[in-house]
């Protein structure tokens, strides 16, 4: 995808576009990946390389589908972190009711089945595509802003429809996992996705960057069924000699 896309630009680093796309992808892809993405893009001394920026996109999808997937109301995610709040009580202090109540409260809900639903899932993620994008140095213009949409527009209509189908069928018991880049690299519930930790170089760099495949997990317990797949700190050191 990055592959396709002009970053031949060099935009101003300090403009309320890009910091303000910078703190949004932060929430999606993880703050140092974002920050990574914006310093390469402001390199003159070297060549365009796609592979993070191709990693912060996985990112982004990948944090913004668990969003999807996880929440109560897709799209009114206030409302649905309100809702959520309320069950997580209800399940801490009468469990017995918390099955009941969540059946009723969901057939009350808009069902992310609905056309409009999907829409408005699908504008979300290219927004936070877009933003993406121009973190890592993507020429915005009116012309490729078109051409992202008619290019992309049937993939990310396709990642929307999944999540949206993953957020109905997943049971109360299972949920989506996510590694964030503050936690530490555990084999044991996650993998690394360039299997480069293990590597002598690069043994003492495994700060974990981001998620690039979701896990899935016990709701009530920490059995991981799928590990996540995460990028460590060391796969980008190795492709961009870059380790701040």
């Amino acid at each position: 995808m990055s592959e396709s896309l002009d970053f031949t630009f060099k935009s101003d680093a300090g403009s309320y576009d890009r910091k303000a796309a910078v703190e949004r992808t932060s929430i999606t892809m993880g703050r140092p990946l974002a920050l990574l993405l914006h310093t390469l893009a402001q390199r003159s001394d070297a060549e365009f390389n796609p592979f993070p920026v191709q990693i912060g996109l996985q990112a982004c999808l990948v944090g913004c589908s668990a969003k999807i997937i996880a929440s109560w109301c897709p799209g009114h995610w206030d409302y649905a972190d309100f809702i959520a709040a309320i069950y997580s009580r209800i399940v801490g202090t009468t469990p017995g009711l918390a099955a009941r109540w969540r059946a009723i409260t969901e057939r009350q809900l808009k069902t992310p089945s609905d056309g409009a639903v999907q829409t408005e899932m699908e504008e979300y993620l290219l927004r936070n595509l877009v933003d993406a994008l121009i973190v890592a140095g993507w020429r915005r213009s009116s012309e490729n802003a078109r051409t992202l949409v008619d290019t992309f527009r049937e993939r990310i209509a396709q990642v929307a429809k999944l999540a949206l189908r993953l957020n109905t069928m997943l049971s109360d018991d299972l949920e989506i996992l996510i590694v964030h880049s503050d936690e530490t690299f555990d084999e044991e519930r996650m993998e690394d996705a360039y299997d480069v930790g293990s590597e002598e170089e690069y043994a003492d760099v495994n700060q974990i960057v981001c998620t690039t495949e979701m896990g899935l997990k016990f709701s009530t317990e920490d059995n991981v069924l799928l590990k996540p797949k995460v990028v460590l700190q060391a796969a980008l050191t190795g492709e961009t000699r870059y380790d701040d």
